[in-house]
């Protein structure tokens, strides 16, 4: 299992969800994406999230698996989780190696980024606006709203119901400065909306050959749940796991909705494994 965070969000946030993998029986690894945790920092400002397209991310990816290939070749069958904007990379790094790029036999997806969340007038109104900020040369500077990271209160937030995985990702960043990310830079949101478009293209998700497996956040705020489904819809093997309470933050959230879902990474492992011949 090969765990690919979302936005902000260091390898180090996933300490229990990767404990709980391995009590499963699975062998994992993860990484940081460029611009987080202790990955390089590619913008002068350290903690602005920024990139210029997604396909970066999509490099990152290749390079993390054919690292792991050369020097600790995986138990098979390798399995790529992904949250949010990790899903979004990981979908294009797939949309453009079909076949599985690095022999990756599947992909666990938690509320994958594949629409903005909030409903289509705001995410067309922030669509727009990133356009125009790019356009005009602040592709760099904090979108209206972000900026550095901060401390937040459980209260009216839209990651989680668990409060106590909530404050604990709260004191992660509040111990650690290194790994601190804000907010979303113009240029990043417009990379995002570019990358969605493309996905929701009806011809992609067929383009697609491995087992996808998609966790879907009914409450989710973040991201877009209906463009996930129809992406799904269209993929030509592809789990669909609805949890109509969780929010944005599936392996953060309570007990009952992160068991569902890291039961449905299981039986997928094994259906995986069974395919392959293996135990």
């Amino acid at each position: 299992m090969l765990i690919g965070p979302g936005r902000t969000e260091p390898i180090a946030k996933y300490d229990e969800a990767a404990r709980d993998l391995i009590a499963r029986g699975f062998v994992v690894q993860g990484f940081d994406w460029r611009g987080q945790g202790l990955s390089d920092r590619p913008v002068g400002h350290p903690q602005k999230g920024h990139v210029d397209d997604i396909g970066a991310y999509a490099d990152d990816l290749a390079a993390v698996l054919a690292d792991l290939v050369a020097t600790a070749p995986p138990v098979r069958p390798l399995i790529l989780l992904a949250h949010s904007t990790g899903g979004l990379a990981t979908l294009t790094y797939l949309l453009d190696r079909p076949a599985g790029g690095l022999a990756v036999d599947g992909v666990a997806l938690s509320a994958p980024l594949l629409g903005l969340g909030g409903g289509r007038l705001f995410a067309g109104a922030i669509a727009t606006a990133a356009r125009l900020a790019t356009a005009v040369g602040l592709s760099k500077r904090y979108a209206i709203g972000q900026g550095d990271w901060r401390r937040e209160t459980f209260d009216g937030n839209r990651v989680t119901r668990d409060r106590r995985r909530f404050e604990a990702a709260q004191d992660l960043f509040a111990e650690r400065p290194e790994l601190r990310v804000g907010g979303a830079t113009w240029g990043w949101i417009a990379a995002a909306v570019r990358g969605c478009a493309r996905l929701a293209d009806p011809a992609a998700p067929p383009r697609i050959s491995i087992p996808l497996l998609f966790g879907i956040a009914g409450a989710d705020r973040i991201v877009s749940p209906p463009a996930t489904r129809r992406f799904a819809d269209r993929a030509g093997d592809a789990t669909v796991l609805d949890l109509p309470d969780s929010r944005h933050e599936i392996l953060q959230e309570i007990d009952a909705d992160r068991t569902r879902f890291l039961d449905a990474v299981d039986a997928f492992a094994d259906r995986l494994s069974a395919s392959a011949g293996g135990p």
